[in-house]
């Protein structure tokens, strides 16, 4: 039944598609509806397009939009009016205009990380722990890891130590071990990882994180570990890890840690910013729409002014 559904969702598509005249159908439209395959298509129950190209379609109504208020012809607007970038599925969230978007989702998935390890006894929790290393010319540099988590082991060898911490090699003492975990939220949909599968992504964030803190721990004794989520749920290796020292130390130390909940929380965290950055683009293109006729405005009365 449910495939019916979705197959008579998608073929509706199709149709309108179709019946547009060619010159109404902007680019952003024309691929969202090239790939459909009836079978495989999920429904927005709201709004009854398929899920994985409702920011395409979203997109395709604010091209529209564009080419009614400037006159562009419809195969002109390739462009972002705002940051000059193209129009593909990801800009929406990944467009410089929801910049502070993107940050605040950062700091609320960070928060509720930290907040993950507080509590539990014998840990401590620092967001921000500003920290010097010296490059090779003798430059100082400052390097911020989000969150340092330091834990008393009395005596044990954690999990994460075995596989990355070269067990208890790295701790500071016999009975204290110390990492760092860097967060980085990726957008699968973004220009650069549009053709890869989720994991690579994770994979390729998490190379181009610990070549970063490379330096840092070799200066200061402890590593900063890659905590990468992309917007549809993927972890890294190493962000698997991370959950498995919070069910470990929850464990040991006989305290509760909800670990469907913790990620279930995270993922609504990245899913209202995307939302709330669909919202807020849409605001400022149309602004940006605005200031421009307002602009072209003014001009036109300079000229007709001077003649």
């Amino acid at each position: 039944m449910m495939t019916m559904i979705c197959f008579l969702n998608s073929a509706m598509l199709i149709f309108t598609f179709f019946l547009l005249p060619s010159s109404r159908r902007s680019p952003i439209t024309s691929l969202a509806m090239s790939h459909i395959d009836p079978l495989f298509v999920i429904t927005n129950e709201r709004t009854g397009y398929p899920c994985c190209y409702s920011n395409l379609l979203y997109l395709a109504n604010i091209v529209d939009e564009v080419q009614k208020v400037t006159g562009i012809d419809e195969g002109d607007v390739e462009k972002c009016i705002f940051c000059g970038s193209n129009w593909i599925q990801g800009h929406i969230t990944n467009c410089q205009c929801n910049g502070h978007i993107r940050s605040t989702q950062h700091n609320q998935c960070k928060h509720c990380i930290s907040q993950q390890f507080e509590g539990i006894p014998g840990v401590q929790v620092k967001e921000e722990e500003k920290n010097i290393v010296v490059g090779d010319a003798g430059r100082e540099e400052i390097i911020v890891p989000d969150i340092v988590v330091t834990w008393q082991t009395e005596g044990v060898v954690y999990e994460i130590e075995r596989k990355f911490l070269g067990a208890a090699a790295q701790r500071l003492t016999g009975t204290i071990a110390k990492i760092g975990l860097d967060l980085t939220i990726r957008n699968e949909d973004s220009a650069g990882a549009r053709e890869a599968l989720p994991k690579q992504v994770c994979k390729a964030a998490q190379r181009e994180k610990l070549a970063k803190y490379k330096r840092f721990e070799q200066q200061h004794g402890y590593p900063v570990l890659s905590f990468v989520i992309t917007n549809r749920g993927s972890i890294c290796d190493m962000a698997s890890e991370v959950i498995g020292l919070l069910r470990e130390l929850g464990r040991r130390k006989k305290v509760k840690i909800n670990i469907a909940e913790f990620k279930k929380h995270i993922m609504v965290i990245i899913k209202r910013s995307e939302s709330l950055m669909k919202s807020h683009f849409k605001q400022a293109i149309l602004t940006k729409l605005h200031a421009n006729f307002l602009q072209n405005r003014l001009l036109r009365e300079k000229e007709m002014t001077r003649a």
